[in-house]
Formats: C-alpha cells, sequence, structure tokens
C-alpha cells in the first residue's frame, strides 16, 4: 500500500482543517470549564448520527451529537468530550506556534454510540467513510474494540480505513488502556482494533510521561503498530 505523501494533504483547498473525532459526541451544553472552552472549535454544521446514519439537525440544537458514551455499568463517562478537550489542547498549541496564528481547525464530531453509549461496530465503520468523504484531513479514533464486539470484523474496518487513505486522510488511533503488548501478548488473546490495523495512512498513539522517561503505567505498546506517544508534562 503506498504511503501517503503530504503533499496530498498540501494539496487540499479547504479553508478548514477539519478532525473528524469519531466517539460518543461532545457536551453540547457544557458546565465544565474545559469542556466550555472548546464548544468554539466544534463544526456541529457538518456532525453526524453514525449510528442512525443521519446528519445532525440545528433544529434541535444537534441533539444527535450530545455526549452520551457509557462505561461498564452504564454511567456516563464524557470519553468523546474528554478526547475533543485533548485535541482542542493540540490546536491551540499548534496555533501559538511562530506563523502558525492563522490556522484554522475544527473538530466535526460524528457519533458511533446507539442509545445505550455503547460503542457500535457498523457505526464506527460508517463514521469513518462518512469522514472521508467529508474531506476531514484527520479521523480520529480514540477506543479499543475486541474483535468479539465489532461485528463487521478487522476486514470491513481494514476497507473502512483504506478508504479514508484514498480520500488523503490520516487516521490516528489509540494503543489501549489494558498495559500490554498490542502485537502479541499471550495473555490477552484478543485483538484491539483499530490499532492493530496495517495501514500506511494511520497512526497510534500511547501515553509517554516525558519526566519519567517511559509510556505511562497502564498504556498499550507494541514494536510494530505503535507510532508515537502524547507526552504528558
Amino acid at each position: 500500500m503506498p504511503h501517503l505523501a503530504i503533499e496530498e494533504l498540501e494539496a487540499r483547498r479547504l479553508l478548514t482543517t477539519l478532525v473528524a473525532l469519531i466517539d460518543t459526541g461532545v457536551e453540547l451544553t457544557p458546565t465544565d470549564p474545559h469542556y466550555i472552552k472548546d464548544s468554539p472549535y466544534y463544526d456541529l454544521a457538518d456532525g453526524w448520527d453514525a449510528y442512525s446514519q443521519q446528519p445532525a439537525s440545528a433544529q434541535n440544537g444537534y441533539a444527535a451529537l450530545q455526549d452520551n458514551g457509557t462505561d461498564a455499568h452504564g454511567q456516563l463517562n464524557h470519553h468523546g468530550s474528554t478526547v475533543a478537550d485533548y485535541i482542542v489542547d493540540g490546536i491551540v498549541d499548534a496555533k501559538s506556534q511562530l506563523g502558525a496564528g492563522g490556522v484554522d481547525v475544527k473538530i466535526v464530531p460524528i457519533r458511533d454510540t446507539d442509545s445505550s453509549g455503547q460503542l457500535d461496530g457498523t457505526a464506527i465503520i460508517e463514521g469513518i467513510r462518512h469522514a472521508a468523504d467529508l474531506g476531514v484531513a484527520v479521523i480520529n479514533l480514540s477506543f479499543e474494540i475486541s474483535d468479539n464486539i465489532i461485528a463487521l470484523g478487522e476486514m470491513s474496518l481494514s476497507s473502512a480505513i483504506a478508504y479514508a487513505q484514498s480520500k488523503h486522510c490520516v487516521v490516528v488511533a489509540a494503543a489501549g488502556n489494558d498495559g500490554f503488548n498490542i502485537d502479541q501478548d499471550p495473555n490477552q488473546p484478543r485483538y484491539v482494533y483499530p490499532a492493530i490495523v496495517h495501514a500506511s495512512n494511520m497512526i497510534v498513539a500511547t501515553s509517554y510521561d516525558s519526566a519519567g522517561g517511559g509510556i505511562v503505567s497502564g498504556m498499550n505498546w507494541g514494536n510494530i503498530h505503535y507510532d508515537c506517544g502524547d507526552f504528558l508534562r
């Protein structure tokens, strides 16, 4: 598979660089100061409910994009909103760099959860394809799902990521938070999607402690699939 050249991204003619956040949605009426500062960076008009496969409507306040992610106990975990906050921190940092003040980056929320707030395999795949068709530069997949959760399996997920590459999209995936090698670990027989997908347009990230000089305890790693770290200061 050919590598995605930087020139292909630079050839875009979009006035705004779009980052698709395929996750549990975002907080639309935030009270937490972190989430309040994130709202100006959302492109809700292009938002998409991948589970129902329909656009969010301004007429109902983009309710289809409301963060409804839940944990194993059914409690709200605000996962999408938290990831969006990290992305916004990155945008703010990038814009502070010399010569980058005019950079315009927006987050397009694409919700991939069902009505109970759980990840849906079909919605994930549809969300990737929709984001690619929208013309985003980056697709963010900050979640891990085992092969018994994503009903359509690796082939369909791989095909969706390959389709994103054909549209010149970079896909960023999380390595996961289980503390094991995602390439091979006899104590963890499951696979971790989408981080293990082989694709030249994918970046797999985990958390790196710059003070301690190593991967943060509890984070996944792997010589084959792991690419870079989210530095913690």
